[in-house]
């Protein structure tokens, strides 16, 4: 394989998995699964089926553990209710007293830690059972020890499992529009102090490496790389921490305030990433696109072609990291809406459906020794591998194992 395989989808294969998709999975998405103990073991089952497929990157469930979502769900009588309605009696009241306790946003931190260590013990009792290639690279790990400069082999990527802590849009995915009202109406202060308290607990959860996702816009990208910058110098200056690596995925259509896709401005976004003063305790260790249709994706790696950002990239060795969405082309088109915390939900609400062009069987044939399953997103692999470099390939929403296995084995 010319390319590093990174895992899929989390809240899908959860569901599939037996977590309830009930008003509480609505309001939290794939959080639910980090809010009751029974429903740990679901999370590491959906990581460890990404490493038996060989991926070398797995990602927290930490995507939904977002100030906005919490202090709606968890923070409002509305929400609370929700909560003790998803689950029996004991439960609910344990969660309640804990949120009384710690607050929302304590909740949200303690749940991104958690998803950490939940990622950290799959990759322990993964490699336990003999899976994998432990190099050892990340023996530092539970000490918090990171990647340094002089450290060649922790940067060989695919010489072990590397943990990705997620660190999501703040307000809502695919909504530039949301992010900037809430920046006039919270301020930079919301955004660097959530992000901060993010990454610090994703890292003490065991996370070796940061990643932005789904971001918004380069504004919003920004103002995380300002939270870790400051986290890691603060860090670095009690002498606990090392150079921290990060990763910063940009949204694959990079829509404006219209929420039309906009391709072109993937240069100069992505230039931006790379002038950007990470400070000396951060390490860019890729940049990349996700949770967009391939077509944008492909689009915006034209761009980056053209405009010799694609160039600049492979002299500096960072590597482009894609995850397309395979969901129906309309719900980008249409806008994604919000839902009301507290108001009963359909179980369609947010039932999506895989585009059949992605997802289609190939026959066999004389090339092929096999039928390809997901044979669209195979081809969208193997061009954006070939035409553009891409050195880390994984899924969105809505790619799940199948998909992965599918890139495995046939791009």
């Amino acid at each position: 394989m010319a390319f590093e395989l990174l895992d899929g989808s989390t809240g899908y294969v959860l569901l599939e998995k037996g977590l309830p998709e009930d008003d509480l999975f609505r309001q939290i998405w794939s959080a639910r699964a980090l809010v009751e103990k029974k429903y740990y073991p679901l999370v590491k089952q959906t990581h460890e089926s990404y490493l038996k497929l060989g991926a070398k990157y797995i990602t927290t469930n930490s995507y939904a553990t977002q100030p906005t979502w919490y202090e709606a769900t968890f923070g409002t009588e509305e929400g609370r209710r929700v909560v003790a309605a998803a689950m029996d009696e004991e439960s609910s009241a344990e969660v309640l007293e804990l949120v009384g306790s710690i607050g929302p946003l304590g909740l949200m931190r303690a749940h991104a830690k958690l998803s950490a260590q939940l990622a950290v013990e799959c990759r322990q009792e993964f490699l336990s059972r003999g899976g994998g290639e432990d190099t050892n690279n990340n023996k530092n790990n539970n000490n918090n020890n990171h990647n340094n400069d002089n450290d060649n082999d922790s940067n060989d990527i695919g010489k072990s499992i590397c943990i990705l802590g997620s660190l999501p849009p703040l307000v809502e995915s695919h909504r530039p529009d949301l992010f900037w009202d809430a920046l006039e109406a919270k301020g930079e202060a919301f955004f660097l102090d959530n992000y901060k308290d993010l990454a610090k607990a994703l890292l003490e959860g065991g996370a070796d490496c940061l990643v932005l996702e789904t971001m918004n816009c380069w504004e919003e990208a920004e103002l995380a790389l300002r939270a870790i910058r400051e986290l890691m110098a603060e860090l670095a200056g009690t002498g606990s921490q090392q150079k921290q690596d990060v990763i910063v995925c940009l949204e694959g259509s990079h829509r404006g305030k219209d929420l039309k896709p906009q391709p072109h401005l993937a240069p100069d976004w992505v230039r931006k990433v790379l002038e950007f003063d990470l400070g000396p305790s951060v390490h860019l260790r890729g940049v990349g696109f996700n949770c967009a249709p391939p077509e944008d994706i492909v689009e915006s790696l034209e761009h980056l072609s053209k405009e010799g950002v694609l160039a600049d990239l492979e002299r500096l060795e960072i590597p482009v990291i894609i995850y397309a969405n395979l969901h129906e082309r309309d719900i980008y088109d249409e806008g994604f809406e919000i839902q009301s915390v507290g108001t009963p939900q359909s179980p369609e609400v947010r039932k999506v459906t895989r585009r059949s062009d992605l997802m289609e069987i190939q026959a066999a044939t004389a090339g092929e020794e096999t039928t390809i399953p997901c044979a669209g997103y195979v081809r969208f692999g193997r061009k954006i591998t070939r035409d553009f470099g891409v050195k880390i390939l994984g899924g969105c929403c809505g790619c799940g194992p199948q998909g992965i296995a599918a890139i495995a084995q046939h791009v």
